[in-house]
């Protein structure tokens, strides 16, 4: 079974920490991780960056989480022009932070 958590956030300083709790949440929904300090830091350090670097015209970031059986997939999403990737649509799911989908990586 897979989940997926995605939520955007204001590309500002303090929602690198909302940022790490939304990640820490989804991991607790989903059964938890032996590993939640390692994404803790992967997390925190990526939206770091995004705030720093990635947002300069004030759009938001994305942060995304995808649970496979024995793997997470980690990703935040900025919205520097030089990437070419756009921020998709947020996912609406019944209990924040959770659901089941179907998408690939």
């Amino acid at each position: 079974m897979r989940h997926l958590a995605q939520h955007a956030f204001s590309p500002m300083p303090q929602t690198v920490r909302t940022a790490r709790d939304f990640a820490m949440q989804a991991l607790e929904g989903w059964g938890g991780c032996r590993r939640h300090d390692d994404i803790r830091a992967c997390v925190s350090e990526l939206a770091g960056n995004a705030v720093r670097h990635g947002s300069p015209d004030g759009r938001d970031y994305l942060v995304r989480l995808i649970s496979h059986r024995h793997c997470l997939h980690v990703e935040v999403h900025d919205s520097a022009r030089r990437s070419g990737v756009r921020i998709p649509p947020p996912h609406r799911a019944e209990r924040p932070g959770e659901a089941c989908t179907s998408c690939s990586s």
